[in-house]
């Protein structure tokens, strides 16, 4: 749900909210006039009533007496008149009293109302405003979460990647066969050597010993001199001999047992420090050495 139909909604129930308020209000004005209005028509037509009742009682009763007792007679029923006015005002009062008490429930009823009204108006726009606030977060952690992506991507192009481009066999007729060895930097900046080692196992399996534990280091040849730099696309290659291996290859050509260069190369990557591993297999068919696929072996960190 977007953020403007949330907005939308919000200004549509404050505005609910003012004219609930207004019509409540005018309601409550026009009420208490009306009733007022009422009140004060009923006792002006009261009193004129009683009034008049009581000359007439008085023109009934009174007339023929003589001036004394005509006197006596109209003050006892203008008394009797006015005791009747006000005990029928009394009664009035009475139900005012009990009208204003039913007026003052319904009064008080309809503030509750009210009240209730804002307060949910005012829970509304605080879980809209919390659900404002929580998809700002969110936003901004998907933002984070997307540059770190991109700064790591393009990190990834910038660096530097070193790959074997290829190991050559020069001969296999004699006590050591010179080897060569090539790297590429297929990477985007320059990859400095900080070590490289070869080693050669004339076996039918591999060994348990990967290049990478060192172990029996002292069987080892360094390939390139530490500190030497390969520029983005430019390559580096080595020739060396092998160890003799007179005795294993008629084996070999055979297929008896297998002929292994296997080694590893590191360098910085802008101060990371990389690894690439690598193992190959000679095939005596194609004359040729190709790479294991062994993720123990063939690996680059």
């Amino acid at each position: 749900m977007s953020g403007s139909d949330r907005g939308d909604r919000t200004a549509d129930l404050g505005g609910f909210g003012i004219l609930a308020a207004i019509a409540i209000c005018c309601l409550i004005v026009g009420l208490l006039g009306y009733l007022q209005g009422q009140q004060a028509e009923r006792d002006k037509q009261t009193s004129k009533t009683y009034s008049e009742a009581a000359q007439k009682d008085a023109q009934r009763a009174c007339v023929g007496m003589e001036p004394g007792a005509a006197f006596e007679c109209i003050y006892e029923k203008v008394e009797s008149s006015n005791e009747q006015a006000n005990t029928d005002k009394d009664l009035t009062a009475q139900f005012r009293a009990a009208d204003s008490a039913l007026f003052s429930a319904v009064f008080t009823f309809l503030t509750l109302a009210i009240s209730g009204l804002g307060v949910w108006y005012v829970k509304r726009t605080l879980d809209a405003t919390l659900k404002a606030v929580e998809d700002t977060s969110k936003a901004t952690d998907a933002m984070l979460l997307a540059n770190r992506i991109a700064q790591e991507a393009s990190e990834g192009e910038r660096r530097p990647m070193i790959k074997i481009g290829y190991i050559a066999l020069s001969r296999m007729d004699g006590d050591a066969p010179n080897v060569t060895v090539d790297i590429v930097n297929v990477g985007r900046s320059v990859a400095t050597i900080v070590d490289s080692h070869v080693q050669t196992h004339v076996a039918y399996l591999l060994p348990m010993i990967r290049p990478y534990q060192n172990i029996g280091i002292e069987k080892w040849k360094e390939i390139f001199s530490p500190g030497l730099e390969i520029g983005a696309g430019n390559a580096a290659s080595k020739t060396f001999a092998l160890p003799p291996i007179k005795d294993d290859i008629l084996a070999i050509n055979d297929g008896f047992t297998k002929l292994y260069i296997m080694g590893w190369v590191r360098y910085l990557d802008h101060g990371i420090p990389r690894r690439t591993m690598f193992c190959r297999a000679y095939d005596p068919e194609e004359g040729r050495f190709f790479p294991t696929n062994d993720p123990d072996y063939e690996v680059q960190n």
